[in-house]
């Protein structure tokens, strides 16, 4: 087997690690989060006391339950995606459909705007696309190796657009 930084072996297979986020980033948004949720708690906590009104603290609890979950789906959202492969499944597609990781740009929709994003396009013999991982959450010679531990070639060079098929010029 390759030994490759970005490749981490697992007891069914293998898997590759996003680019590491720098920490800092990370850290400041976890403490951010934290410290405006219970800078709000005590702010209802300063309200009850003040004007001698529990429904204040009442407030405070809701509060602190929405903010709680918020905060976690946050974080959850900001997590880079992992490419997992076993002997079975890549990343819940079968194995022995995948032939081919093609490097185009694929376009992502969100309000207001549309935006092509270079992307790693994981396709079937067909050319049918499986799924998309964005380039910019993986190190290209990690994609190498894992496309080399599976046995597929990584083809293309970010520069074609990939909408239902890919499409080889």
């Amino acid at each position: 087997m390759l030994a490759v930084e970005g490749i981490t072996d697992l007891p069914d297979g293998f898997q590759v690690e996003p680019k590491p986020k720098p920490p800092g980033f990370m850290r400041a948004l976890a403490i951010g989060l934290a410290t405006s949720t219970v800078l709000i708690l005590v702010f209802f906590v300063y309200l009850a006391i003040t004007f001698e009104t529990p429904i204040y603290l009442l407030a405070g609890v809701v509060f602190m339950a929405l903010a709680v979950v918020s905060d976690l789906l946050l974080w959850h959202s900001l997590q880079p995606p992992v490419l997992k492969a076993d002997s079975v499944n890549v990343t819940s597609v079968p194995r022995s459909e995948l032939t081919m990781i093609f490097q185009g740009q694929v376009v992502q929709r969100r309000a207001p705007y549309t935006a092509w994003v270079q992307s790693y396009v994981f396709g079937v013999g067909t050319g049918k696309v499986m799924f998309a991982a964005p380039a910019l959450w993986f190190r290209p010679e990690d994609i190498s190796a894992f496309a080399e531990r599976l046995g597929i070639p990584v083809r293309g060079d970010f520069t074609q657009r990939v909408t239902g098929s890919i499409e080889e010029r």
